[in-house]
């Protein structure tokens, strides 16, 4: 998946982040050369420090669940649709905001549901997929990228039925940390619904969400 040019009517910075970003299918090689920017992104510095998993994407559910955020690329390996978005595929690539090369912008990844799944959620069907990993870096975020990473998914797997997770989960005693997680889940809640996804299901630990746009 390679953006190519934009229209003229697309903001000079935006026309030219796209320009050299590219959406690829998930290889450890992949993740491995962008290991260090990625794992910053999904969750932080590895610690609870609320600046560093705020910004991240997974950091504040973690810590919430009084897990170390430890998360990395290569949890997307299991899946069997899963993307990884990047910059600077070649020497005179678009080098990224931080001038970096082959830096990480995203990711996403999907699967079916689980036995546990189809149990709990009865709008699920074997058939249905889950999107799981759904991150973009923080410095990419407002431009687009993450419908363009949930559109990979669409493509690989077009007429399937899409759901996603928003972890309500919160076992941590930290008050700030909850309010962290809590606007999180907010912010989240109006992020989807502006990509078609719409609340059907939400209990202690979760809210599911199910996509009404069909392929796009």
């Amino acid at each position: 998946f390679f953006f190519g040019d934009c229209t003229s009517q697309v903001m000079p910075q935006t026309q030219r982040l796209l320009k050299g970003l590219t959406i690829l299918p998930y290889s450890d090689e992949l993740a491995q050369r962008v290991r260090d920017n990625a794992t910053k992104e999904l969750c932080g510095d590895g610690g609870c420090d609320l600046r560093s998993i705020g910004e991240s994407c997974f950091g504040s559910e973690l810590c919430a669940q009084n897990f170390l955020p430890t998360m990395k690329l290569q949890d997307l390996a299991p899946h069997p649709f899963a993307f990884i978005a990047v910059t600077d595929l070649s020497d005179t690539g678009f080098r990224g905001i931080a001038h970096k090369p082959y830096e990480f912008v995203g990711c996403v990844s999907a699967a079916p549901p689980s036995a546990s799944n189809l149990q709990t959620f009865p709008q699920m069907t074997r058939d249905s997929i889950i999107i799981y990993n759904f991150c973009v870096a923080s410095a990419y975020r407002r431009f687009g990228i993450g419908t363009k990473l949930l559109q990979a998914v669409y493509n690989s797997c077009p007429g399937r039925e899409r759901f996603l997770f928003i972890s309500k989960k919160m076992t941590t005693s930290d008050e700030s940390l909850k309010d962290v997680m809590r606007k999180r889940i907010e912010r989240l809640c109006a992020t989807y619904s502006r990509t078609a996804f719409c609340i059907i299901q939400e209990n202690d630990d979760v809210i599911c969400l199910q996509h009404t746009g069909g392929d796009r």
